[in-house]
C-alpha cells in the first residue's frame, strides 16, 4: 500500500494541476523542438564538407536523389545523406540536378554543392571578394570565362563601380561581358533591397551613390565589423565639416592606376599644379609595354601600401588626402556590412583613426595623440 503524502508537509498537486503541468510541458516541447531542429538544420546545410581536396564526381543520367546522396556521402562531399535529401526535396530542386562530371572544390557546403549540381558542368564558379575594384573583378572574370575580355569589361564596370555585388556566382562559361555586368548589378539590387531602403537613405542626408562611395572607402580602410560604424562616424564628421577625409585607400585607388597605366605621367600631377583626373582612355587602360598584356594584368597590385609623399600629394579628385570631399565615385565594391556601417554610423569624440599591420584600429581625439599612434603602430 502506497502511503499518501501529508498535504500539511508537502505541496501535493491536485489532478487538475497535474494535468495543467503536463499540458504546459508538452507545449514547451512542441515549441522548443522545432526551433532547435531548425537552428541545427540551418547550421548543418552551411557546414563545410569533409573533403580536403578537389574531388571529381560523375552523376549518371537517371540517378535519383537517394543514389546521388549515397554517392556524395561515399566521397565525403556531404555530411549526411538524409540532410541532403531533405534539403533538395524541401526546396524542390531534386529534378534540377544534372548528369555530368563535376570538379567539386574542398570544403564546399551542402547549399553551394546543390547549386553547383543544379547549374550543370558548363557553369563556372566565380567568387568576387568584398572591397575589390573593377579591375580586380575584370581580372578574375577574364581568367574564368573565355568570352570576357579584360579591357572591355573594365570599360563597362567603371560606370558601375560600387554596385557590382561581391558574392559567389555559378555562371555559364560562355557568358558575355554585358550578361555578367547585368547579373552583378541585379544581384546588388537584390541583396541590398532590405538595407538601402528609402527611409534608411533619407536618414543619412546622403544620396545612394554617396552612401556606396563612403561604404567603398570603409570597406578598404578597416576590416573589423565593430570598428566600421565608428570609422564611418569619423569620416561623416569630416565630410560635414568640409575637412579632408584623409583615407589612404583613396590614395591607393588613384596612384595604382597611374603606376600601372601611365608611369611616365607629368610630375605636375604630384605638386598640385595640375588636376589629374585621368581621361577615359587611360582609366580603362591595359598597359602592354614591357611584357604581355596578360602578364601585366596578373601582376599589378591595385592597392599599393608603399605610399610615398608624392603619392599622398597626388592631385587626383579620388585622392582624399589631397582633395576635400568625397571621391567622384566609389573606389571599390563593398559588401552589406560596410554599407550598414554608413547607415548605422556611430558618433564619437574621436577625430582620427589608423589600422595597424595586425588589423587593429586605434583611435584618437587630438592630432598629437594620433601622431603618437602613428609612431607606435605604423613605424
Amino acid at each position: 500500500m502506497v502511503e499518501e503524502l501529508d498535504p500539511q508537509k508537502f505541496h501535493v498537486l491536485s489532478p487538475s494541476q497535474k494535468k495543467n503541468f503536463m499540458l504546459m510541458g508538452i507545449l514547451v516541447l512542441l515549441l522548443l523542438v522545432p526551433s532547435l531542429g531548425y537552428l541545427y538544420y540551418s547550421f548543418a546545410i552551411h557546414r563545410p564538407a569533409q573533403n580536403d581536396n578537389e574531388t571529381t564526381l560523375e552523376i549518371e543520367k537517371g540517378q535519383g536523389v537517394t543514389e546521388i546522396a549515397k554517392l556524395l556521402k561515399d566521397q565525403n562531399l556531404i555530411n549526411s545523406e538524409f540532410l541532403f535529401s531533405l534539403y533538395v526535396i524541401s526546396n524542390k530542386v531534386d529534378k534540377g540536378i544534372q548528369a555530368g562530371v563535376y570538379n567539386i572544390p574542398p570544403g564546399v557546403s551542402l547549399v553551394d554543392l546543390v547549386e553547383l549540381l543544379r547549374h550543370g558542368t558548363n557553369d563556372v564558379r566565380l567568387t568576387l571578394l568584398e572591397g575589390w575594384r573593377a579591375e580586380e573583378i575584370a581580372r578574375e572574370a577574364a581568367q574564368k570565362f573565355k568570352s570576357v575580355d579584360y579591357e572591355n569589361f573594365v570599360k563597362l564596370a567603371k560606370n558601375n563601380e560600387g554596385f557590382l555585388f561581391p558574392d559567389t556566382y555559378f555562371l555559364n562559361v560562355d557568358i558575355s561581358e554585358e550578361e555578367l555586368m547585368d547579373i552583378l548589378t541585379e544581384n546588388f539590387r537584390l541583396k541590398t533591397k532590405d538595407t538601402l531602403t528609402l527611409s534608411q537613405i533619407t536618414k543619412t542626408d546622403l544620396s545612394e551613390k554617396d552612401i556606396i562611395t563612403l561604404a567603398s572607402i570603409v570597406e578598404r580602410e578597416v576590416a573589423n565589423k565593430d570598428d566600421r560604424p565608428i570609422v564611418a562616424g569619423i569620416l561623416l564628421k569630416r565630410l560635414k565639416n568640409g575637412e579632408l577625409l584623409g583615407a589612404d585607400a583613396t590614395t591607393q585607388y588613384a596612384t595604382a592606376l597611374i603606376r600601372f597605366c601611365a608611369p611616365g605621367v607629368s610630375l605636375s600631377c604630384f605638386d598640385g599644379s595640375k588636376d589629374c583626373a585621368l581621361p577615359s582612355d587611360i582609366t580603362n587602360c591595359v598597359a602592354k609595354s614591357g611584357s604581355t598584356s596578360t602578364e601585366r594584368i596578373l601582376s599589378v597590385n591595385w592597392w599599393p601600401h608603399d605610399l610615398t609623399q608624392e603619392d599622398l600629394d597626388f592631385n587626383s579628385p579620388y585622392n582624399t588626402r589631397k582633395v576635400a570631399g568625397l571621391s567622384p565615385a566609389p573606389i571599390s565594391n563593398p559588401g552589406i556590412n560596410a554599407i550598414k556601417a554608413i547607415l548605422e554610423a556611430k558618433p564619437t569624440d574621436y577625430n582620427f583613426y589608423l589600422t595597424d599591420s595586425q588589423g587593429v584600429t586605434h583611435y584618437a581625439k587630438a592630432l598629437a595623440e594620433h601622431n603618437q599612434n602613428v609612431a607606435t603602430y605604423l613605424k
